[in-house]
């Protein structure tokens, strides 16, 4: 019988083994490997056996489903998005899997609703029917950007997170000044000085600033400064904890 083509063989002539039929190298350029001719993805799946040859193991599962799939790409269910009951509930599984803001909802709708449809729909039509649904959402209490801003704050401030940058990503995520505002004071009414203590858990998470070891402080205290400076606080602050010894963060840590 005749012997199936050697991996090196394979590599520089860019062509399947001997004895194996695939239209495989008819899809379109751009989605081939510089070296064997074939999707990277499939190569590496064929090739999973260690101690095969990429070759060999393609030729061995050629007809696999991996290799349909991408010959039978489906479209997306999301064909049409032309209602507005359509586009509701794209936005109703969007909500069952994420919390987003008003702002990041409206966006992925109108980015799906453009992709669905052909050009010569008229944007401003599919941003008054996303704006019917997300009103209709408000109405009923699933969309909700004052909920979405308590919940995202207080996670953001467990992660130590600054007050400035928490603000900088609520109004990121569309939040309104406002709305701003009122989280802001709600975090500040509802924890002392909480900057001075995200600041402290930045410390410990990456192990810099009071944590380190006495030896080490000095030499790295530029870089932490840049760290606490890149999180959002302020340069008095960021000396202030620098400074601690580990007597006074004992102290601290059991308020964290």
């Amino acid at each position: 019988c005749i012997r199936p083509a050697s991996s090196s063989a394979f590599i520089t002539t860019g062509t399947p083994p001997t004895r194996s039929t695939s239209f495989i190298t008819n899809c379109p350029n751009g989605f081939r490997s510089p070296r064997c001719g074939t999707l990277s993805a499939i190569r590496l799946k064929s090739s999973r056996v260690r101690s095969t040859s990429a070759s060999r193991a393609i030729a061995r599962r050629w007809r696999t489903a991996f290799v349909e799939l991408y010959m039978n790409q489906s479209k997306s269910i999301y064909q049409n998005l032309e209602t507005v009951e359509e586009i509701k509930e794209l936005a109703l599984n969007y909500l069952d899997k994420y919390q987003p803001s008003k702002k990041s909802l409206q966006v992925y709708l109108f980015r799906k609703a453009i992709d669905a449809q052909s050009n010569s729909v008229e944007k401003s039509e599919i941003l008054k029917k996303i704006e019917t649904v997300l009103t209709d959402l408000e109405e009923q209490g699933i969309l909700n950007d004052a909920l979405y801003s308590e919940l995202k704050s207080k996670n953001f401030l467990k992660r130590g997170y600054s007050l400035n940058k928490i603000k900088q990503h609520l109004h990121q995520k569309g939040i309104g000044q406002d709305l701003l505002k009122q989280t802001i004071e709600k975090i500040q009414n509802d924890h002392t000085n909480p900057d001075f203590y995200s600041a402290i858990r930045i410390c410990k998470k990456r192990r810099i600033g009071p944590y380190r070891p006495e030896a080490n402080k000095e030499i790295f205290y530029k870089k932490d400064m840049g760290v606490l400076a890149r999180s959002g606080f302020s340069y008095d602050l960021s000396k202030e904890v620098l400074a601690l010894d580990l007597k006074q963060l004992k102290i601290f840590e059991k308020k964290l």
